[in-house]
């Protein structure tokens, strides 16, 4: 799981940068002045109708891009929080 989500925001990068959303929402952590853009809800509430702006809303495309971020580093500590927890094999502790 940790994989696909690191997956998942190197394949959103793109999306970032071919729209400029670095460079049209610029401040963190807040996108602008909103925590959520309110393109984001509204793509968010019909998604189906919806699907493009996930992909080319420059404010979508930045926001998805921030929150898999933002996952990607959760879902990794917690993955190393995991492993350092586990005890060694015996094999491995001499």
């Amino acid at each position: 799981p940790v994989a696909g989500i690191l997956g998942a925001t190197l394949l959103s990068g793109p999306f970032v940068a071919g729209n400029d959303a670095g460079h049209a929402y610029n401040t963190w952590p807040k996108m602008i002045d909103d925590w959520v853009p309110p393109e984001w809800l509204t793509a968010a509430a019909a998604p189906l109708s919806r699907w493009r702006a996930f992909f080319e809303d420059t404010a979508v495309v930045q926001f998805d891009h921030r929150c898999l971020a933002y996952t990607s580093v959760l879902s990794t500590l917690a993955l190393s929080a995991y492993a350092a927890a586990q005890p060694l094999a015996p094999a491995a502790a001499s």
